[in-house]
């Protein structure tokens, strides 16, 4: 490769195609334990490119899904500080806009089963 047989766009798919890559690598592991991956969901600044739009389905080999923006960060977060502050108690935790639910009980988090992810 060449700056004379290259593109910005070429260095740009290229750095996308990385990126999906390095994600199918992770769903991968994920499932060598044994959990089941039924659809994606992509959030943060990345999930906006159209790149990444178009080209994860492929790459990932499961359903993407491309939620509208909002703190996934934050909620995440706020939700692993439920578990260490309440961990005795079971209850649900619904996120916002994703139908995601958490069932917080005996010490630790654990996914509700009778939740589709």
């Amino acid at each position: 490769m060449t700056l004379k047989n290259s593109t910005r766009a070429h260095l740009a798919r290229a750095g996308v195609e990385g990126l999906l890559s390095h994600m199918r690598f992770a769903l991968e592991c994920v499932r060598e334990l044994g959990v089941p991956i039924e659809k994606v969901l992509v959030v943060g600044g990345g999930a906006r490119s159209r790149a990444v739009q178009s080209l994860a389905p492929e790459f990932l080999g499961v359903p993407v899904e491309f939620p509208e923006a909002a703190e996934y960060v934050a909620l995440g977060a706020a939700r692993q500080a439920g578990c260490y502050i309440r961990p005795r108690y079971e209850h649900a935790v619904r996120g916002p806009r994703l139908g995601h639910s958490m069932r917080l009980c005996s010490n630790e988090c654990v996914a509700d089963p009778r939740v589709s992810f």
